[in-house]
């Protein structure tokens, strides 16, 4: 991914509105709204005139939940916690390279970072961090500690990488559609 123009990111401030947050995530801002009231999620804070502000990773962990939770239907606090794993890997692979790329390139291959979710005979959710080496094949190194048992299982793929992007691509177009309202253009 080439450089996104000018726009400023910062993973950690506190830059966008509700409205903002609902675009970047796909989550409708009542379902925002009603997660913060019932401390489902650890996103946002509270602006001194008491509205909720968020950051890029709120964004992230926000879309991240909207499709553990509608797609495969998760409960809410697994998908909340595996929620806050994807921006933690998030934050270490945004890091910008000395050249100030994002997701810098080793041997022409940008990274392709996702989190392998298994389902434990419980019925608990486990993750691991996995990379992909070839298409189809995962290299997830803490995973062979669970044992042949742990194949058997359903898995899911959280797709880190294509999560940051799309957020990055998303707060592109919020920029855009910020020029166009100053504008006065349609």
């Amino acid at each position: 991914m080439a450089g996104l123009g000018d726009i400023p990111i910062h993973l950690d401030e506190y830059q966008f509105t509700l409205a903002d947050a609902s675009f970047l995530s796909g989550v409708p801002q009542k379902t925002i709204r009603n997660w913060l009231a019932r401390d489902v999620l650890k996103v946002g804070k509270k602006h001194f005139l008491g509205r909720w502000t968020f950051n890029f990773l709120d964004a992230v962990r926000l879309a991240v939940m909207r499709d553990l939770t509608t797609i495969i239907t998760l409960p809410l606090a697994d998908a909340a916690h595996l929620a806050d794993l994807v921006a933690e890997e998030v934050v270490k692979h945004a890091r910008r390279d000395a050249s100030g790329e994002l997701l810098a390139a080793k041997d022409g291959v940008r990274p392709n970072v996702n989190i392998l979710v298994g389902f434990g005979a419980d019925g608990q959710p486990k993750a691991w961090v996995a990379n992909i080496k070839e298409p189809g094949r995962y290299y997830a190194p803490h995973y062979k500690d669970h044992g042949r048992a742990a194949l058997r299982r359903t898995h899911i793929v959280i797709p880190v990488t294509a999560i940051l992007t799309d957020t990055l691509f998303r707060i592109e177009d919020l920029a855009r559609r910020g020029e166009q309202d100053e504008s006065g253009d349609d």
